[in-house]
């Protein structure tokens, strides 16, 4: 009888795990290779402005390769799915991972500033060639039912590096030489990237899906469901770049936060962006992906404006945590919804065009958050990030969330 249940009492376990991790063999393997790649990625990344201005290279030089870095990021996004439209999913994440172990492995072995931002540009476009891939692969590889599930537990590892990378980093490197980080990089890349060409299983089938054996175009129409989808996360997009760069100097004279305190803030955020990703699975089975985004993206806009007039720094902390856990259930719930609302043929293409379009937008929104710190006022500027998430919630509710096809040219 108590045999019994312990079987009984061991099986309930085992399914209430499996209501949130999902098991699927894609999933797993991109899981395990992406905190790898990842925590190395980002065990020198935050800190390469410093590496370099100790080579030689100024403020603008910085300023200049940064952007040229976002812009070309947001290129890349588009790249990849296109790729993996046109030769499967696995090939744009082989070959960019491959490409990208080369090019770490060269930064590595330079000491001119010049020269090594060359191999860093290389290297950031074919390691962001790889981003929408993974997000097709465990599209197609879940089922309807799981791919919620399967999409948060995706969020959770892709996490857990630029969590644990920069503590990483601070300990292998606390000169801020980052040769040793990088060639440490190359190592997991290039190791990674074997793993995935050989257990990965490819998804995408143009013959078997009944799909022209052609050359996709890069020209399409998207519907007009789709273009209201589209607009609704380019406001949030929008939002989000108009603030980020200003936080912790509104967190500094405002609120009158010390340095360690916002230090907490960032990390609880990345903490909470984190948890909140893995129930969102569940939450999106039980309210739906319209909802979900509706409620997650209005509210990570709307509590900018309490988050300003906080009295002390555990309130500001509070609610920039409350804030990005809605956001990271949104980032589920977006990526939930952009599958059921495109077809296999040119779903790496939109998928890979709206995120190219966010990183701009986001960019577009950091020069226009400036402006109106400096020709308005700084809480203006929260008050418009705030209000945003008015006509966010708004178009994003007119939207229907189901398979609408992509009028080819």
């Amino acid at each position: 009888m108590e045999h019994g249940r312990k079987v009984v009492n061991a099986l309930r376990q085992a399914r209430s795990v499996r209501n949130v991790i999902s098991l699927d063999r894609n999933l797993l393997i991109l899981g395990a290779t992406v905190v790898v790649s990842s925590t190395f990625w980002n065990s020198w990344y935050p800190f390469l402005p410093i590496y370099l201005s100790k080579m030689g290279a100024g403020a603008k030089d910085l300023g200049l390769l940064f952007s040229i870095l976002f812009f070309a990021s947001s290129l890349a996004h588009f790249a990849g799915g296109m790729l993996a439209d046109r030769f499967g999913r696995k090939f744009p994440i082989v070959s960019g991972g491959a490409l990208s172990s080369l090019s770490l492995f060269a930064t590595a072995s330079v000491s001119d500033w010049k020269l090594l931002s060359i191999f860093i540009f290389f290297g950031t476009c074919f390691s962001f060639l790889q981003m929408t891939p993974p997000q097709l692969i465990i599209a197609e590889s879940t089922s309807e039912s799981e791919r919620a599930k399967a999409f948060g537990n995706w969020a959770v590892y892709s996490k857990i590096g630029p969590l644990i990378g920069p503590i990483l980093g601070g300990i292998l490197a606390p000169e801020y030489d980052l040769r040793y980080l990088l060639f440490l990089n190359a190592i997991a890349v290039a190791s990674m990237t074997v793993i995935r060409a050989t257990c990965l299983r490819e998804t995408f089938d143009r013959k078997a899906n009944g799909a022209k054996r052609e050359r996709p175009k890069t020209r399409f129409t998207l519907s007009g469901n789709l273009l209201l989808f589209l607009y609704s996360c380019i406001v949030l997009s929008f939002a989000g770049g108009l603030t980020w760069a200003f936080v912790p100097i509104f967190s500094t004279d405002f609120i009158h936060m010390s340095t360690a305190q916002i230090g907490m803030m960032f990390s609880i955020t990345s903490l909470m962006m984190l948890i909140s990703s893995m129930p969102s699975g569940k939450i999106i089975e039980a309210f739906g992906p319209k909802r979900t985004l509706i409620i997650s993206y209005f509210l990570s806009c709307a509590i900018n404006i309490p988050w300003m007039y906080s009295p002390n720094s555990i309130i500001a902390i509070s609610l920039n945590a409350i804030s990005n856990a809605c956001l990271g259930i949104g980032e589920v719930a977006y990526q939930t919804a952009i599958v059921k609302m495109t077809s296999l043929e040119t779903r790496g293409r939109v998928m890979g065009g709206f995120d190219a379009i966010f990183v701009v937008t986001y960019s577009v929104g950091s020069a226009v958050g400036g402006w109106v710190w400096e020709n308005a006022s700084p809480y203006a500027l929260f008050w418009v990030a705030g209000l945003l998430g008015m006509p966010v919630a708004f178009v994003m509710s007119l939207v229907r969330i189901e398979n609408d096809e992509i009028q080819e040219k």
